[in-house]
Order: C-alpha cells, then structure tokens, then sequence
C-alpha cells in the first residue's frame, strides 16, 4: 500500500465543539476509501480536512498535521496549492449556474490563469471523456450545466474537478441525491477514475461500499475506530461497534 495522505494526531471542531479526536489514517494512493459512519460522527469533516475546506467556516479549528505526498498541507499559508491537487464532489451536483456545460469544466483553468483556448478546449474534453459524459453533451457543450439531468449533473461536477488535474478526488456521498441508474453509473466512474486518482467517498451506504471500494474505515462520535481492506471491515468486523453500523446497514 502506497501513500498518498497521512493525518496524525488530528483534533477538528467548531468554536468550543469538538467533532474529531486524534485521527491517525493512512489513504493508499489511487486506490478508492470510504468513510462510513452514523450520521454526526464527523465524516463530512474528515473530509473537508483534506483539501483545507474544514477552515472556511466561521470558528474551525485543527490540531496535528495532514501529509500529502510528505508534505503537511497546513503548513503551507496559501490552500490555493491543496485545493488544486484535492477536488471535492459534494453531495448534491452543484455546477455554476449561469454557466454553460463548457464554461463549468473550463472555470478552473482558467482562475488558475490558463489563457491558451485551444488548451482549455482540449483539457474540457478530456475531462468530460473521463467523467464519462462527452458523448451525452458534446453536441450542446453552450447548453446551461443546470440543464442536465441530476446525475449528468454530478459527472459534469466531476469533470470539473479533474480539469485542473488533481492527484485526489474527495467525494461527499456523491451519490444520495440520485436515482438508481445514475447511481450505477457514478459507481462505475469510480471504479474506473481510481487507476488514476487517489479518491476518498464518504457513504453511509454499506451496499455501495462493497461495491466500489478498496479499503474502509469506520468513524464513531469523532473516533476511528477500525480501518482495513473494505472485504475484510464487511464480513469479519474487528470491533463491535463496526459490526452492529454494518448489520444495521446491511438490512436497512
């Protein structure tokens, strides 16, 4: 298991509010790991953690040090560099309103200062064939990204996020607000985008859990309480409290 993200000894919260305790996590590079947790036990914050997302609410705080590739993420006073390499996907499609399918995948390039159209017109279709919607929208790239359906909607979301060619994709139960089909197909681009990138998915889905991810870690009240191969945490749970979210889960 190669490295791509370690946090030590992190503490997170909000004001006088504590949401995690002294989280030590290993994330394997370009392999795909869930999160999964009862609702409130932090695993949105985990998340936002990761690219520097956590500071931009009103009284965050963090304690400890977020590594990626060595380097320790808050040590750096510019995140601009962070949120570059670590791309969210949040948990309802959010694309730019206003904007065209095209001028959503070519916004970040072009705030991070790209200027060469043809550049741009290549890195958009790039990432639109790798979020796996090109041949949906390629003859309507002026049409408004709010236009398409929920789910075209989110894989625009994700192509978006790749344009600017992150390492790490973070995805924030990319799927709850989808129907069945698009949730299949988000699935799929998962599996398929985890040979390149390094993606971190937050589910409450144990179902989905199996489905497409590597490994697994299990977060109660702020805690981590057990972390291994995903095939592993499913069918021989080390720690009761993972077995019991996992049952509940599992029929519900």
């Amino acid at each position: 298991m190669k490295e791509k993200i370690r946090l030590e000894h992190v503490d997170a919260g909000f004001g006088e509010k504590q949401v995690l305790y002294d989280i030590n996590l290993i994330i394997p590079e370009r392999k795909v790991t869930v999160i999964m947790g009862p609702s409130g036990s932090g695993k949105t914050t985990l998340l936002r953690l990761l690219n520097r997302m956590h500071e931009e609410v009103r009284g965050a705080w963090i304690r400890g040090k977020v590594f990626l590739d060595g380097l320790d993420i808050y040590s750096l006073r510019d995140p601009t560099p962070v949120r570059r390499r670590v791309g969210m996907i949040f948990q309802r499609p959010n694309p730019f309103p206003k904007m065209s399918i095209y001028e959503n995948v070519a916004i970040g390039l072009k705030l991070y200062g790209v200027k060469d159209e043809e550049f741009i017109r290549q890195k958009v279709r790039e990432a639109l064939e790798a979020a796996a919607l090109w041949e949906e929208v390629k003859d309507e790239l002026d049409k408004p990204g709010t236009a398409l359906s929920g789910g075209q909607q989110q894989r625009l979301c994700i192509a978006r996020a790749l344009a600017v060619e992150p390492d790490v994709l973070l995805m924030d139960e990319p799927t709850s607000a989808l129907d069945p089909i698009s949730t299949s197909k988000i699935e799929l681009l998962i599996r398929s985008l985890s040979k390149k990138y390094t993606i971190v998915l937050v589910t409450h889905n144990v179902q989905q859990a199996a489905r497409v991810s590597d490994y697994a870690g299990f977060i109660h009240k702020g805690r981590i309480i057990e972390f291994s191969l995903t095939a592993e945490m499913l069918t021989k749970p080390k720690n009761e409290l993972t077995e019991r979210f996992i049952s509940r889960r599992a029929l519900g």
